[in-house]
């Protein structure tokens, strides 16, 4: 489970600090838990944060249309954010005008599949 450390500072404040602890072997289905999106002039960078274990297969469509990530038009990074929590955060890069578009981040493992739009 998730346990929170709290720490008292010289300051009189505390600090805390969030921890999983899960058992050997812990398992999950996949679960997005947001799906975000910022525009740059014509660069659109969408956000599909994560939690998972074991690690999950990242798709994303376009207009219901699967995307070819070809470094081109469609860039994808994974990053984690918590490796306690095992929170990822799949950013898709669009390289142009993507309003009136719909995006779909789907994530999928061993244990299952979850998909936001």
């Amino acid at each position: 489970g998730v346990y929170t450390c709290r720490i008292p500072l010289q300051s009189g404040q505390m600090r805390e600090i969030n921890v999983g602890v899960y058992p050997s072997g812990f398992n999950t289905q996949p679960r997005i838990t947001s799906l975000t999106s910022k525009t740059l002039n014509s660069t659109t960078m969408l956000t599909c944060t994560t939690t998972d274990s074991p690690a999950t297969t990242v798709t994303w469509t376009r207009d219901g249309q699967p995307v070819a990530v070809d470094g081109d038009m469609y860039n994808v990074m994974q990053m984690v954010t918590n490796r306690a929590l095992a929170t990822y955060e799949n950013v898709l890069t669009v390289s142009e005008p993507a309003s009136g578009s719909v995006f779909t981040c789907t994530v999928t493992n061993a244990l299952g599949t979850d998909t936001f739009e």
